[in-house]
């Protein structure tokens, strides 16, 4: 069952695929249609969250009027987690409240010649927190991450 709203079409299938999101103190609702607008919506802030923060890093290798990116991909993590996810992750996530839903690597074209790899983690924390972790491939990209947003979260 999903909704007719058109802004939670534009979020890839791809994205949490899997992963019905609710949060802890939704527990039977009444309507059905609202658990599914409910997860619809909730699926759609997580895929935006990580997608404002991969724009606030790629918007900086855009030098001219017609350059773009998008995205390419979504599929599972793969491969061993580097120095810096790993602290990061020990900084961000809170291992007693803090749940991942599923970790992904997205692959961002950028002008149609240069692929770039990010692995966005989504959380739902015990206290209804839903958060996403950004890792670029490549440590200078965290600098832009980190002076847009003012922190990586």
């Amino acid at each position: 069952m999903t909704t007719k709203n058109k802004e939670f079409n534009q979020v890839p299938k791809d994205f949490l695929s899997g992963v019905f999101i609710t949060p802890f103190n939704f527990d039977n609702p009444e309507n059905p249609k609202h658990a599914t607008y409910v997860h619809e919506q909730t699926k759609y802030d997580l895929f935006y969250d990580a997608y404002e923060k991969i724009t606030n890093i790629e918007m900086n290798y855009l030098k001219g009027e017609n350059d773009y990116f998008q995205l390419k991909k979504i599929s599972d993590c793969k491969g061993e987690e580097s120095y810096i996810e790993k602290f990061l992750t020990k900084r961000y996530v809170n291992e007693d409240q803090d749940n991942l839903l599923r970790c992904e690597e997205w692959s961002i074209d950028r002008n149609g010649t240069i692929e770039e790899f990010y692995k966005v983690k989504s959380y739902h924390s015990n206290t209804d927190r839903f958060f996403t972790l950004v890792f670029p491939n490549h440590y200078r990209k965290y600098f832009y991450l980190y002076r847009t947003r003012g922190g990586l979260i």
